[in-house]
């Protein structure tokens, strides 16, 4: 039987340092990353320098391997979601409202909460989105003051949607 109290916890010692090789820089772990959600269908939702660890391989000690730790918040994205959100992200890109709608509704977006999305991917609010125009200071200040961003992103808004939804969200704005 394994004890895993504060007290009975044993650390390895450590490793002497080593440089980390160009292939796990941040200019490829950005791509690493998009393999991982895209390709494999796995999204780790903490993903920052203190859940990464990168040690020599068992099998080749001359090589280095990132290992991910803190898996609390990561999910496996099915197929169809991981279509459906490529889907959303190219709506986004071409300002195509009925692809918006149907991408969203792919996704378990229901209602009007499709129109947050513009807002919260590309900091581009509906209304300009849809026009294909960008905001001026005065237009995000009258939004400011009007309140008509109020609500977007919020609590209430997060839990309507999907949790793998809600991870990939998480993952898109670290």
């Amino acid at each position: 039987r394994r004890d895993a109290s504060p007290r009975n916890i044993h650390v390895a010692p450590a490793a002497p340092p080593r440089s980390v090789p160009t292939e796990y820089s941040s200019k490829n772990g950005s791509r690493r990353r998009r393999r991982c959600i895209f390709l494999h269908g796995y999204v780790h939702g903490d993903l920052h320098p203190g859940n990464l660890i990168v040690r020599a391989k068992p099998e080749s000690p001359a090589k280095c391997e990132v290992v991910l730790i803190d898996h609390g918040l990561h999910v496996a994205v099915p197929r169809d979601f991981r279509r459906a959100y490529c889907q959303l992200w190219t709506a986004l890109a071409l300002a195509d409202e009925d692809g918006l709608k149907a991408s969203c509704e792919a996704l378990g977006v229901q209602g009007d909460d499709y129109k947050a999305f513009p807002w919260l991917l590309g900091y581009m609010p509906y209304d300009n989105w849809k026009r294909r125009t960008m905001p001026t200071p005065a237009d995000l200040a009258r939004m400011a003051r009007t309140g008509e961003l109020k609500g977007v992103g919020d609590a209430a808004f997060l839990n309507r949607l999907p949790y793998v939804f809600v991870v990939m969200l998480r993952t898109n704005m670290q």
